[in-house]
């Protein structure tokens, strides 16, 4: 599968696509109405020029028989979210804690709105992932969600269950070392101070790059459970990780010390 960059042009309604460098006209498609002008358009509104013009794109190269069952899909899925979201929101009031939908949103990116969090255009791996972490979902729950985007975004059932459940608790583990208050608080986490998950992520695969190129280790190797001898510094220090019982990265399975799971937390098995 891979990736392309679609470009359309104020005043036509030509289509161009992007790929690997190279960029040409969409053969035999176009869209519906004239694209509108850009330039007046503030940053908001040249978001939503662009899921316009991707929208109608797709709409048109995708079979009328299928335009209806992959919309109602993804409005499931937009609900599902939301009644996760919803349901941790009532369980941190329960705690007494004044928790919002853009609370979780800013948690998982500081660029992301409410929006992003209960409304994505369309549901992905990633959106599933980081909602199930934010919200420290039970495995079984996160699973179903990461299992469901999977099919929606790649249009092939390629993501078992079984798979989908490694894929999250593979996620638990690199944010539980990355950020160790989380595994304790989970969905109660004042995210205040430490960022947001999105953040974490992409600064230990920069990390990560950086040491395997410096170390000249295999480009095969550069995953979680080959990269055991690179260490990870994300403003908790080595002291603190062993008092709050996180194992530091890099330690073996025979050195770490496993933490204790606190009890406002679903935490998966």
């Amino acid at each position: 599968m891979s990736y392309h960059v679609l470009g359309a042009c104020p005043g036509r309604r030509d289509v161009f696509v992007g790929r690997d460098g190279n960029l040409w006209k969409f053969p035999k498609i176009c869209l519906k109405k004239q694209v509108g002008p850009v330039r007046p358009l503030s940053r908001e509104g040249r978001h939503i020029w662009a899921d316009d013009v991707a929208r109608q794109f797709i709409d048109s190269i995708t079979p009328a028989f299928g335009q209806h069952a992959a919309a109602e899909a993804q409005i499931r899925y937009r609900k599902i979210v939301r009644t996760l979201v919803n349901a941790r929101l009532l369980d941190a009031a329960s705690l007494g804690l004044d928790k919002s939908s853009s609370d979780y949103a800013k948690a998982i990116c500081s660029e992301w709105t409410e929006s992003d969090l209960l409304q994505p255009r369309y549901a992905s791996v990633q959106h599933a992932l980081l909602v199930s972490l934010v919200l420290a979902l039970d495995s079984n729950k996160a699973a179903e969600l990461i299992e469901l985007a999977s099919f929606l975004q790649f249009k092939i059932p390629i993501v078992s269950r079984s798979a989908a459940l490694g894929i999250y608790q593979q996620g638990c583990l690199l944010l539980s070392r990355l950020c160790p208050p989380w595994w304790n608080r989970g969905y109660t986490m004042d995210w205040d101070g430490f960022g947001d998950i999105d953040r974490i992520f992409r600064a230990q695969y920069a990390r990560t790059m950086n040491e395997a190129m410096d170390r000249s280790i295999p480009l095969e190797r550069m995953t979680l459970g080959g990269m055991n001898g690179i260490a990870n510094t994300v403003g908790v220090g080595e002291t603190e990780r062993a008092r709050e019982g996180v194992p530091v990265w890099g330690e073996t399975e025979e050195t770490t010390v496993e933490p204790e799971l606190s009890a406002a937390v679903d935490t998966p098995t």
